[in-house]
């Protein structure tokens, strides 16, 4: 019996300190052409797609393929709710990225999320900063089909945007203090039946 705890103790510290598990791309609309202007990105204009989850997901990382001009400037990447043909009031998730000075646009984004969201439908959105003349090129080869922009804070749907997006993320996983409370709740169950015994 002795032998049969310490073993169940140490697969239980093994899966309490195995690594999460790797992300995958839930939404990828593929790399608009590098040569095109699109769409731009600034302090009175934002951005926004909207993407559906088929499942509940951990989001692990946000990325929209924009450019900066000028000088490095600071966006916003969120997701939001669901508002219908434009993002939702209610933000779910909020980073700051910075975009480096470049003409030429580069996957630009957040990681090491750890935000889960029910299966349904939400929208990313890039907000523009004080700091940053940019943009979003398009035509991307694969593009949401529910898109909106907002000028001076005002959404308004415009399906028209195919700015490149890309969502990481996978299942949630159980959290490493879950399942060590779940390994000691078994432990304490053998201990007592093993001193009824």
């Amino acid at each position: 019996m002795r032998r049969l705890m310490v073993a169940l103790a140490l697969c239980l510290c093994l899966l309490a300190l195995g690594g999460p598990a790797s992300a995958a791309l839930l939404v990828d609309t593929g790399t608009p052409p590098v040569d095109s202007v699109g769409w731009s990105l600034s302090s009175d204009q934002d951005l926004a797609s909207r993407f559906t989850l088929t499942s509940q997901s951990k989001i692990t990382s946000l990325a929209g393929y924009m450019y900066s001009l000028y000088s490095s400037g600071t966006a916003t990447v969120e997701i939001r709710s669901d508002g219908g043909g434009v993002p939702g009031a209610d933000v779910l998730l909020s980073r700051s990225l910075l975009v480096p000075e470049s003409y030429t646009p580069d996957w630009r984004g957040v990681h090491g999320l750890h935000t889960v969201l029910d299966a349904g439908d939400y929208w990313i959105v890039f907000l523009g900063g004080d700091d940053i003349f940019g943009g979003m090129p398009d035509p991307a080869p694969n593009p949401l089909l529910v898109e909106a922009y907002s000028f001076d804070g005002v959404w308004s749907n415009y399906n028209d945007l195919d700015i490149g997006v890309r969502v990481y993320g996978g299942p949630p996983v159980p959290e490493p203090c879950t399942m060590l409370l779940l390994g000691g709740g078994v432990l304490g169950l053998a201990s007592l039946k093993r001193q009824r015994r």
